[in-house]
């Protein structure tokens, strides 16, 4: 019995509030060509950097296309290597407002739960940082996905869907910098797809 791919949808987000140019839609796009040569199928999206729509683009995505795993690709500021997203928290609180000009303070994705619940992937990340690092890549496990529109997509990708998710924190690096992010991400899609 032949082992079958699972239909992997990738997402980035475009440009939001002091992020103009996000390089996310630059990665996904590369991406998108590098995927038509390969044996496994990909979906790739970028999301409007919303707290709703980006998920209700989501789940339009998923239905359409049949996926079977989810990887989000959102940039950090913050960061200067790749972080694979152990967990999202159910909190809504940045001093930014998404593109529709929506702010939130201390808000519940889910009302149902505390603050301060976790969901984690499914995913062994730290197999995944593990091999990514021994590839050369230079990627680290991180345990706070912020409380802006990525953590709040990635709680909501977690909580609803029964398929494994993975978010992603890309460095904000410069056009001429992406090659490197673009192979780990190629490489991480390539070892999702075993």
């Amino acid at each position: 019995m032949t082992h079958k791919s699972p239909k992997i949808l990738l997402t980035g987000f475009g440009p939001f509030p002091n992020m103009p140019i996000n390089p996310c839609v630059e990665i996904v796009h590369w991406i998108q060509d590098w995927a038509e040569s390969q044996s496994f199928e990909i979906c790739t999206a970028i999301l409007d950097v919303t707290y709703q729509g980006a998920f209700d683009q989501v789940q339009r995505l998923v239905i359409e296309f049949g996926a079977q795993m989810i990887v989000h690709i959102g940039v950090s500021s913050r960061n200067d290597a790749i972080h694979l997203e152990h967990s999202a928290i159910n909190c809504r609180n940045a001093s930014i407002p998404d593109v529709q000009g929506r702010r939130c303070i201390n808000e519940a994705i889910n009302i149902e739960y505390s603050l301060t619940t976790r969901i984690r992937t499914t995913l062994d990340i730290l197999t995944l940082q593990r091999d990514l690092s021994q590839w050369g890549h230079p990627v680290a496990v991180s345990h706070d996905a912020g409380q802006y529109v990525c953590n709040s997509l990635y709680w909501q990708s977690l909580h609803y869907f029964d398929i494994p998710v993975l978010f992603v924190h890309v460095p904000n690096t410069t056009i001429e910098q992406h090659h490197s992010t673009i192979a780990c991400i190629q490489d991480l899609l390539k070892r999702l797809s075993v």
